[in-house]
């Protein structure tokens, strides 16, 4: 069974039967009881962030869209509508017709990081 020394953290091979006893650490010398130690596992290696057509790639399959700029998970995604500005101005450019400016556009969809902010079309 592994163990670990709490003066010096070194980590030690001791016989089952030890289990709760007191022994003297091999490295420091110094009394400890018995303890089973299980070293944590090592952490992820970090990827590097996806570019923009492997996210609406992944997206398309229905796995989980990650930012290709941070590579974050916090994705919302919104859609654009009609727009009173363009609208205003094709009226006043075009007259009545001008109107349908305003839905250029419209129902496009996009998704902006909540990490950083970064915004991309789909």
């Amino acid at each position: 069974m592994k163990t670990k020394c709490p003066a010096c953290l070194i980590e030690q091979d001791v016989p089952d039967p030890y289990k709760g006893r007191t022994v003297k650490c091999a490295k420091c010398k110094q009394p400890f009881t018995v303890k089973e130690y299980k070293p944590l596992p090592p952490p992820p290696m970090p990827t590097a962030p996806m570019k923009e057509n492997e996210v609406k790639r992944e997206s398309r399959n229905g796995l989980r869209v990650k930012c290709p700029k941070c590579n974050g998970s916090s994705i919302v995604t919104i859609k654009k509508g009609y727009s009173a500005g363009g609208g205003c101005c094709g009226a006043i450019l075009l007259g009545p017709l001008g109107l349908l400016c305003g839905a250029s556009g419209a129902n496009r969809l996009s998704n902006v990081c909540q990490n950083c902010g970064h915004k991309w079309n789909l």
